[in-house]
């Protein structure tokens, strides 16, 4: 699943009241994937994917979100400050 994925069901669901379509992913997830060949080969970027595994917790915790909150009987407003990672 990719982030355009996710977000065109992120914006169906506020928008349309669309039920998110839920996959199950096989084989080895990409971050864990990607840890390994830092690990393996690029130690000195560790710091910076570190960075990238936090920004993809805040992600989660937001698109967690979204999946359990009703936007059929009122409008969305987003603060640009709760986007900033």
């Amino acid at each position: 699943m990719t982030i355009s994925t996710i977000m065109n069901d992120i914006f169906g669901k506020v928008h349309n009241g669309t039920p998110i379509s839920v996959s199950k992913d096989e084989g080895i997830p990409a971050l864990v994937r990607l840890e390994m060949l830092i690990n393996l080969y690029f130690p000195e970027l560790y710091n910076n994917y570190q960075d990238l595994v936090s920004a993809k917790d805040k992600f989660g915790e937001m698109y967690a979100e979204v999946l359990s909150k009703d936007f059929s009987d009122n409008g969305i407003l987003l603060s640009v400050s709760s986007l900033l990672i």
